[in-house]
């Protein structure tokens, strides 16, 4: 484990790697997400971690020799591992709304089934040394509620393992769920497993997260301090939807009001094959949109004042429109239920 001070330790004991908004719009569907593996084959395993028994999950040694049992190799070894962390291990609220310290230890964090970040991170590390991988916990920062806030003390906790030769990066407490605030600054836990978090790629895991050591964001051109805390808050949405940061990177770290397109959780799948990633549009500029749904069959466009329909053919929305007023925003339709339309992506719109 990455060794740190006391009053460092101590802060992530006491739980402030809860970072609300950001964990909250963690939640996504459940598609796995697979580098260099078949999806089904991850669905599996993250299936096979979510019934493991009850009986078996009292010490590591058990728990571990249960789940290794399909494993073809050491990546999947750790996707095992982060499922059952994810799916079992619940982020303690109750430590979090009393303001008091949670033990973190393995043991006790296998015992509750609760946890915060840091507690997560050690009982993964602990599961990970017992099956035979090298693992790090990661100390360092996530992005809160607000762009451009100074982030003074480390404020979250989550992994490395070495796989195949190579370091992967993944962080179990955002994979367990998210949460709903409540009164008085509280917060409501809710159990949702994402994939996500598991070998993240390092370009978009530095994003969201700043470890301490700089060797941890496992990139060749490393990011800054005060560039990470410029970044726009982006979540796990605008990656699982089809968008993706290798045309605009650069460009999120270097101008300091750079954004990306607003995007909106639903019921509905659908996913993203062509559209403008950054946040703004052109006014009377005209854009193209490519859309895949199975589940939505019509999509409505509110451009300024205007309003233009599209029918969706064999699942695909191809639609052209031009940028008017202040907002575009794109709104899918299941025509067996027209008055639950849901949005998907919006943009500002801004003259040259």
């Amino acid at each position: 484990m990455v060794q740190n001070t006391l009053h460092v330790y101590q802060f992530l004991k006491l739980g402030f790697c809860w970072r609300r908004s950001l964990f909250a719009v963690a939640l996504i569907v459940l598609s796995a997400h697979a580098i260099g593996q078949d999806s089904a084959r991850y669905a599996a395993l993250d299936y096979y971690a979510l019934q493991t028994p009850d009986n078996l999950a009292h010490s590591t040694d058990t728990l571990v020799t249960y789940l290794l049992i399909p494993a073809q190799n050491d990546l999947e070894k750790a996707r095992l591992i982060y499922a059952w962390v994810a799916q079992h291990i619940k982020y303690d609220a109750n430590a979090i709304n009393a303001n008091k310290p949670a033990d973190c230890s393995a043991m006790k964090v296998l015992k509750k089934k609760k946890a915060v970040c840091l507690g997560f991170a050690m009982l993964f590390e602990a599961l990970g040394t017992e099956a035979g991988l090298n693992v790090r916990t990661i100390i360092g920062y996530v992005k809160g509620e607000r762009r451009n806030a100074r982030l003074k003390n480390p404020n979250h906790a989550w992994n490395a393992i070495e796989v195949n030769g190579r370091w992967i990066l993944c962080d179990a407490t955002w994979g367990s769920g998210y949460a709903e605030p409540k009164r008085k600054g509280n917060i409501k836990v809710i159990k949702h497993y994402n994939p996500f978090w598991f070998d993240t790629s390092p370009q978009q895991f530095v994003l969201t997260h700043f470890p301490d050591i700089n060797r941890w964001q496992l990139l060749s051109n490393q990011v800054t301090k005060e560039q990470f805390e410029h970044l726009p808050i982006i979540n796990s949405l605008f990656f699982e939807k089809g968008f993706s940061t290798d045309t605009i990177f650069d460009k999120l770290l270097l101008i300091p009001k750079y954004e990306v397109v607003e995007l909106y959780q639903t019921k509905g799948h659908w996913k993203v094959d062509d559209a403008q990633p950054a946040g703004f549009l052109f006014r009377n500029q005209s854009y193209h949109f490519s859309i895949r749904s199975t589940y939505y069959d019509r999509a409505v466009v509110f451009s300024g004042n205007e309003t233009h329909f599209f029918d969706a053919i064999n699942g695909y929305f191809d639609i052209d429109a031009t940028a008017y007023g202040r907002k575009l925003s794109i709104f899918l339709i299941d025509s067996k239920r027209p008055r639950k339309a849901e949005a998907t992506f919006s943009y500002k719109v801004m003259a040259r």
